[in-house]
């Protein structure tokens, strides 16, 4: 799951925007947890303790919540011991739904959610609500990238997962390639143009 979204999103040099409250910490803790995700040990556990520390110190930053949420549950799909393994997904999970219930129309918050929850086993009932998280960001990505409120190679990579998880095949060419425009030059872009090639070649 988590190899999936840093396909996706882990660009070298990847940043996403500033949050006018924690600034450069939580930006270079983004940046620490995208290159984490990717495979770099070192990176996921500084991204990990900057993580932790930052959600003491701002408890009330959504976006805060929605990362530490999401690292929480990266810790219990690795651990096996199975009460911990719970208790870090109950925590995790609610540390996401508390980011979104803060931030609702923060278009990041909500693919932090949706990518971290969309491959979860199906107990957990997530599937739906990842589905419907990409789909209110899908609405609203070219807007919010016009405004520099979304980073464009977050809104390729949940346009990217919107085409292949929620619409019908025969809606995807569009959605596909509205990430491309957003994003050409990024993973998500990339992996967009060649789903629009392999639909061509059909």
């Amino acid at each position: 799951m988590f190899l999936l979204i840093a396909d996706l999103m882990c660009a070298p040099g990847f940043c996403a925007e500033n949050t006018a409250s924690a600034g450069e910490t939580i930006s270079q803790a983004k940046q620490l947890y995208y290159e984490g995700i990717n495979g770099n040990k070192q990176s996921l556990e500084k991204s990990t303790r900057m993580f932790s520390d930052l959600a003491s110190i701002e408890p009330d930053n959504p976006e805060v919540q929605a990362y530490h949420g999401s690292i929480l549950l990266l810790q219990a799909g690795r651990t096996w011991a199975v009460w911990k393994k719970y208790e870090l997904s109950k925590a995790g999970l609610a540390s996401l739904d508390e980011a979104v219930r803060r931030a609702p129309s923060n278009l990041e918050v909500r693919f932090v959610r949706a990518a971290t929850t969309m491959h979860l086993p199906s107990f957990f009932s997530r599937d739906q609500q990842s589905k419907e998280d990409l789909t209110i960001i899908a609405k609203g990505a070219s807007t919010a990238v016009s405004k520099h409120e979304l980073d464009a190679r977050i809104a390729a990579a949940a346009l990217f997962f919107y085409a292949e998880r929620v619409v019908a095949p025969e809606d995807r060419k569009g959605v596909l390639e509205q990430a491309f425009s957003l994003a050409p030059d990024s993973p998500a872009g990339r992996g967009a143009s060649l789903a629009l090639q392999r639909m061509q070649n059909k």
